[in-house]
């Protein structure tokens, strides 16, 4: 009976235990299936409460006593012995099994900790990038009047009418000249030039510098073209005719005096900011969460802003925007930076559905919304 008790307290005390160790605050996450082991331990625990009742049992149905019957003592001692050591074999197993279990937990919590900490991290950068692109957007000026977003509806017009201009002057000085044969991508870049560093006894050096020295003639031609209208600017419409076709513009101030000083450091936030995205760790930040993130970054951006980002990658100046390296698709295909654009407005030089042929990119987001939102309208 001593030995018979003593195996059975040592069993119920190993339970206790072990029922202790898994309901801490770790037993919700092991068990975060709905299986718990409180049942499975539950019916042991009854068991053996139960077997301590059966030598009382015998001798009440029975009425044997115990002090004159050892035998049926050994009988009882021998018979529950390997079934409680069975148990108690069990239950040590049991909790080795919820020790290992603790660990891994316990690394896991320590990779998600490790993870959370990386994102508040990013998040934190990420959000101070969008803080300093408003304070960009702020800052930018044009004549001391026109201010912050409104200033990038100037701009792009200015882009609009310098390449127009640049057309014409092409068409109508050199086109028939069979020794001059300067290319679409070429003129627009000039132009492009221009309109970002100006006109002027040092921009100009800028100019002639990045354009190759064959096309010189055309550029020192155009350069003083563009000095002649500067000087005879006023702001009454602006009538311009390239091949035939006739444009307007009314512009709010006198243009080629450049955009250096108001677009080097937005440009260069904005692809910064794109390239800290993109270049973040998948194991922390995964495409679909970069997608977001990205999205709430293209909120931002004003229509005239995603129409000035894609000019701006069709020039020499912004080609890291749609180069490829070792990506799939270019940035603004991957991330969809342009998708608010309304393609009636990007009229010139490469319309926006010829220089990126697919309608989605590689996820099967949509690059453009514009189509999206006049099937809305024909659907009323």
């Amino acid at each position: 009976m001593n030995i018979f008790t003593s195996g059975l307290l040592s069993i119920i005390l190993i339970i206790i235990i072990a029922h202790y160790a898994i309901s801490l605050k770790i037993q919700k996450k092991l068990y975060n299936d709905g299986k718990s082991p409180n049942l499975f331990l539950g019916i042991i625990l009854i068991i053996c409460m139960l077997s301590l009742f059966i030598p009382f049992l015998i001798k009440h149905y029975y009425n044997i006593k115990f002090t004159t019957t050892g035998e049926i003592g050994d009988i009882i001692g021998g018979s529950t012995a390997p079934i409680l050591g069975i148990i108690g074999i069990i239950v040590t197993f049991y909790a080795f099994w919820i020790q290992f279990k603790a660990n891994i937990l316990q690394q896991n919590e320590f990779a998600r900790q490790d993870k959370a900490t990386k994102i508040d991290r990013f998040e934190s950068k990420f959000y101070s990038f969008i803080n300093i692109h408003r304070e960009n957007v702020r800052d930018v000026e044009i004549a001391k009047k026109i201010i912050g977003r409104k200033a990038f509806l100037s701009m792009f017009n200015e882009l609009r009418y310098t390449y127009l201009v640049t057309e014409e002057f092409y068409f109508s000085k050199y086109n028939n000249n069979i020794n001059i044969k300067i290319s679409d991508d070429v003129r627009y870049n000039i132009s492009y030039c221009v309109f970002f560093f100006g006109i002027g006894r040092n921009s100009s050096k800028i100019i002639h510098d990045l354009i190759p020295s064959k096309y010189s003639l055309f550029t020192t031609g155009l350069i003083k073209h563009l000095i002649e209208l500067k000087k005879n600017f006023n702001k009454e419409v602006q009538k311009i005719a390239v091949q035939g076709i006739e444009f307007e513009f009314k512009l709010q101030y006198v243009p080629f005096d450049g955009h250096t000083t108001k677009l080097s450091h937005y440009i260069r936030h904005l692809f910064q900011t794109v390239n800290f995205v993109d270049n973040y760790s998948v194991n922390t930040i995964d495409l679909a969460e970069k997608k977001k993130y990205m999205k709430t970054f293209r909120a931002q951006l004003s229509i005239y802003e995603q129409l000035f980002i894609y000019y701006n990658s069709l020039s020499i100046l912004g080609k890291p925007w749609i180069e490829l390296k070792d990506r799939d698709e270019t940035l603004l295909e991957k991330y969809t930076i342009v998708k608010s654009i309304p393609l009636p407005l990007a009229d010139f030089y490469i319309k926006p559905k010829d220089m990126f042929k697919n309608e989605k990119n590689l996820s099967g987001d949509d690059l453009f919304e514009w189509d999206t939102i006049k099937n809305r309208i024909s659907e009323l």
